[in-house]
């Protein structure tokens, strides 16, 4: 899966294992998170039986099931200008936010995100979520990122402009399409699409 999903109360990851293990307790669960691109490409190479990605591109070889809506919002902290102003009790224009530089993520992402991003001077470029929290938190940059994440970070983010910026990110259970026959992977698909928000 990618890094920082589980604090999601709507991701329904951690009940579909709790209940597939009371199913099959002789099956053996393995996690590891990645970028969307490691999680694809460990699946494609059989490494892995199932992911959780984003659903920014598609892969052929991959099946895709919609799990549940991830929101993502602009985020400051510490002494960066934008979280001063904030606490001042300044409206801050669009104009204002897009003059500070940005996380940028180095790995492909949507059309909508890449169009938010592009107006955005490049600060530094990450591949995990917890790179982001860490360099916002520390309040040397703005950064895109989940809003839960913010419940279990160390640091007090705000969010910048959720009325322009936030938007949200389908995430799905991906595997691949010869794997279909598989009864313990259709189970857990079974299990994690019953538990996932409508």
């Amino acid at each position: 899966m990618i890094d920082y999903t589980l604090s999601d109360e709507r991701n329904p990851l951690v009940s579909a294992i709790r209940r597939f293990k009371d199913d099959a307790p002789e099956v053996d669960v393995s996690l590891m998170t990645g970028t969307p691109a490691e999680v694809e490409r460990a699946v494609i190479d059989g490494k892995l039986h199932f992911g959780i990605v984003p659903d920014y591109q598609r892969h052929p070889s991959l099946k895709y099931r919609h799990l549940y809506d991830e929101e993502v919002g602009l985020f400051c902290a510490g002494e960066h200008p934008m979280s001063v102003a904030l606490d001042a009790g300044k409206d801050l224009s669009q104009e204002e936010i897009l003059e500070h530089a940005l996380v940028y993520r180095g790995y492909f992402e949507s059309n909508k995100i890449r169009n938010l991003k592009q107006n955005f001077p490049v600060g530094t470029i990450v591949f995990q979520t917890e790179a982001v929290l860490a360099l916002v938190g520390a309040g040397v940059y703005l950064g895109f990122f989940p809003t839960h994440c913010t419940s279990q970070a160390l640091y007090e983010f705000k969010e910048l402009r959720s009325d322009i910026f936030r938007y949200s990110s389908p995430i799905c259970a991906v595997w691949r399409g010869d794997r279909n026959q598989s009864p313990v992977l259709q189970q857990f698909l079974e299990l994690i699409t019953v538990d996932a928000p409508h």
